[in-house]
């Protein structure tokens, strides 16, 4: 059974903000959950709450219900939470009942700022979630993600490298924002996560080699951002084996010349997109790129150790084959040689080579 919008506006509360066919927002649906159990053809796939500090006491067991409703007509349910208050723990207990949601596999807890232990255990019995992303950024509303929190504590880090061990159908994690109070032994966890195809771990200062080296196991990842961590270019000889990267973030880490001492960038060769991006790489290290022919997108922006000639033996020569995207501003280029140079260069990519 589908509904019309108007159908949708005559049977549910007046809390409620925007609805379109098969998505659902609002601030209180106690009494719309209900109300929903009765419609066993409704093909409801994403529900939005604008903030869960207004949910009635029965809201948590309301939610938990549908997953009757689930079991008969959505088997890819996704649960959209989203929370603008500063003070979440009122609402913990309720979120919790999501537990009962095992066959969930895109959740969002948008700024949730505070993560109680009873919720982490609750999210471990999801063991469907495919997408998981902690923390939100202001603004996204993504149904594809998990955002969980802002702020963690020691403890909770510990309940993270538990709950990933538990989802191990993950395929897409963002541990991104959490910057010093990402703990390295959270990293165990995300190692145990083998059929993760995207994993971003930007801005977190805590990443070094040692951590890296958990990653070893997660052959199938095709994105991989670990820019702005502590990470240089030895200890990417950890992920050798991981074969298939197709993105590739590095930027402001601490890779310099001994990447070209690797095997890593060498087995990339699928790799399209490549920042180097405030790096301490100099001319000596350029020639680990060119064995990447499929590269079509290459960042070397304010990696001041860059000179012209590193530029003209070693990147040009990549765009003879996909390279079309090329940043350069912030490198050591003369103005006579970059003169000269831009005209060779503008002939390979017209548009969108930035000195």
């Amino acid at each position: 059974m589908r509904l019309t919008c108007r159908a949708w506006r005559a049977a549910l509360d007046p809390f409620i903000t925007a609805i379109q066919p098969r998505r659902l927002e609002g601030s209180d649906i106690s009494t719309t959950v209900t109300r929903f159990l009765g419609l066993e053809s409704l093909s409801l796939t994403a529900l939005a709450l604008v903030s869960c500090m207004k949910l009635q006491p029965a809201a948590g067991f309301a939610i938990a219900s549908l997953t009757r409703l689930q079991k008969l007509s959505v088997p890819d349910f996704a649960l959209h939470i989203r929370c603008t208050y500063q003070e979440c723990q009122p609402c913990a207990a309720k979120l919790a009942m999501i537990r009962h949601l095992t066959g969930l596999r895109d959740l969002n807890l948008s700024s949730h700022n505070h993560v109680t232990e009873q919720m982490f255990d609750s999210l471990r019995y999801l063991t469907q979630l495919t997408r998981l992303h902690v923390p939100g950024r202001d603004g996204e509303d993504n149904f594809h993600q998990l955002l969980m929190t802002r702020a963690y504590s020691g403890a909770n880090m510990a309940h993270i490298h538990q709950l990933l061990q538990a989802l191990t159908n993950l395929r897409h994690l963002d541990l991104s924002e959490l910057g010093e109070r990402l703990m390295s032994t959270a990293l165990v966890g995300v190692g145990t996560c083998t059929q993760l195809t995207w994993l971003n771990l930007e801005s977190n200062r805590t990443i070094d080699d040692s951590c890296i080296a958990y990653l070893g196991g997660c052959l199938e990842l095709v994105h991989l951002d670990i820019s702005s961590t502590q990470v240089s270019g030895a200890g990417l000889a950890a992920l050798s084996n991981v074969t298939k990267l197709q993105h590739l973030d590095l930027s402001g880490t601490a890779v310099g010349d001994e990447i070209a001492m690797t095997s890593f960038l060498p087995q990339q060769r699928f790799l399209r997109s490549l920042s180097l991006a405030q790096c301490r790489i100099s001319d000596a290290g350029l020639p680990a790129l060119s064995g990447l022919t499929n590269l079509r997108s290459l960042s070397l922006a304010y990696a001041i150790e860059i000179t012209t000639a590193g530029v003209l033996n070693h990147v040009l020569p990549l765009t003879r084959h996909s390279l079309s995207k090329l940043r350069l501003n912030g490198c050591r280029l003369s103005p006579e040689v970059r003169k000269s140079a831009d005209c060779c260069i503008l002939s390979g990519i017209p548009s969108a080579f930035r000195w």
